[in-house]
């Protein structure tokens, strides 16, 4: 699928709006490739798309740093190489750990991440056909 797509219908258009409507309207399966989706790894696949949701903000400041993605990743696989962590009564608390680990991080990085998108964005825009 391309990013921008102006031949599909305009809630489909942008591969960013049309991730956050599956996402948000519980579609997600049917979004995702087969062979990618079962029922073991369902919690998984939705608890990354979210940190996928978090990574698309449009404000910067609003955008997890790499390093705070890549620990929210760590943790999820921690947590499925452990079998007590899938039971279902471990979630909120799971969930709890990995929230309260990630507001403790300082944003240091913030700036950095943030001029970095910029330039990603203006360098994509101009591969457009000349930006803004």
């Amino acid at each position: 699928m391309k990013a921008i797509s102006f031949d599909k219908p305009e809630g489909e258009r942008n591969l960013t709006v049309y991730f956050l409507n599956a996402l948000k309207e519980d579609r997600l399966v049917h979004i995702l490739q087969d062979c990618m989706v079962n029922q073991d790894n369902m919690r998984q696949l939705i608890e990354v798309a979210n940190i996928a949701k978090k990574c698309i903000r449009i404000k910067g400041e609003e955008r997890p740093s790499m390093k705070e993605v890549s620990m929210e990743l760590e943790g999820l696989r921690a947590s499925a190489k452990h079998p007590w962590t899938n039971d279902e009564s471990n979630i909120e608390e799971t969930n709890h750990l990995l929230g309260t680990s990630m507001e403790t991080i300082r944003f240091e990085e913030m700036a950095s991440t943030s001029a970095g998108y910029h330039n990603l964005q203006n360098r994509l825009m101009q591969s457009l056909g000349g930006g803004r």
